[in-house]
């Protein structure tokens, strides 16, 4: 009989918290699952991690590393289950996190459910991705459009859903797979949000969005070119939207290296856009150190910030 739920766990030399991430699927008060692990190649001891644990567990191994959208379509054509849910190997979930997340998927309309997280790190650093703000839920392809919300280890999606789509994830990316397919689904299903926090998002210094910022931009404008392409309502304010979120995302980074010059050239051309390109701008002008610093400064005075 197929599980309820498939879980995909993708990994490249994750020995390190692997068996953390392992160990809080088996922990889950819903028991109606199989956890598919597909190892992308890795050199480590990913796979005797793996191969330990012997029931509802099964391991896939790919002869050469491909981009991360490839090795998450390869494991997702060995899953079973009518919901697919994700797991990074360096992310933990809550116990409760199937359970809570399950019963959301009684609208039938409902393609992807998600959930609060709290972003840590080994230095102390601990905080909700939403807290008390709750996302917009039903159809929210362009809310996700102007504020992506949904992390990915929090995600579970309804499978007929997934093969609704042309595609699954787009096999040449790397960095903003999910972020692409979870926008084409909510393109025509509904988006449900779980308001509990059901799942630890490790930040380190091998986070791919962290390590690798200009690739995660450049795909991020193919992105933008391709749904120029294949939505007729995405051209317009929908376009300019997310180019905006873009270019501040690259001025941002320009700013993070020491070139504030540069970074305002480039935030300079949608400045008058939004408040936050505003804001950015006119903090430029000070070092991104700085910047960090008085952030870090007001995150422990929550009267002074928004949360």
């Amino acid at each position: 009989m197929a599980p309820k739920v498939s879980v995909i766990i993708n990994c490249l030399n994750s020995e390190k918290y692997l068996q953390e991430a392992i160990d809080s699927v088996y922990s889950q008060t819903c028991t109606d699952w199989e956890i598919i692990l597909w190892d992308n190649a890795s050199t480590d001891k990913t796979a005797q991690i793996a191969n330990s644990y012997k029931e509802k567990l099964r391991y896939y191994r790919s002869e050469v590393t491909t981009t991360l959208g490839q090795a998450r379509n390869n494991a997702l054509e060995k899953a079973n289950g009518e919901l697919i849910a994700f797991l990074d190997s360096d992310d933990i979930w809550m116990p409760e996190k199937l359970e809570k997340q399950l019963p959301l998927f009684g609208n039938p309309k409902v393609g992807i459910v998600y959930s609060d997280a709290l972003y840590f790190n080994s230095n102390g650093y601990a905080k909700r991705q939403h807290g008390n703000k709750i996302p917009k839920q039903g159809m929210v392809w362009e809310e996700l459009l102007k504020n992506y919300s949904i992390t990915l280890s929090t995600a579970v999606v309804r499978r007929s859903a997934i093969n609704t789509l042309s595609y699954c994830f787009d096999e040449s990316f790397n960095f903003i797979e999910e972020y692409d397919l979870f926008l084409r689904l909510a393109k025509n299903w509904n988006v449900c949000y779980s308001p509990e926090m059901l799942c630890k998002y490790r930040m380190h210094e091998k986070n791919y969005s962290f390590t690798h910022t200009e690739l995660f931009v450049k795909e991020k404008m193919v992105l933008l070119q391709k749904y120029k392409e294949i939505y007729e309502d995405f051209k317009g304010k929908n376009y300019e939207r997310m180019a905006v979120i873009i270019m501040r995302t690259v001025a941002k980074n320009q700013w993070a290296r020491g070139d504030s010059k540069g970074a305002r050239s480039i935030i300079k051309e949608v400045m008058f856009k939004d408040a936050k390109s505003m804001m950015l701008y006119f903090a430029s002008f000070v070092s991104y150190k700085i910047y960090l610093a008085l952030r870090k400064y007001l995150s422990k005075r929550p009267f002074l910030i928004n949360d």
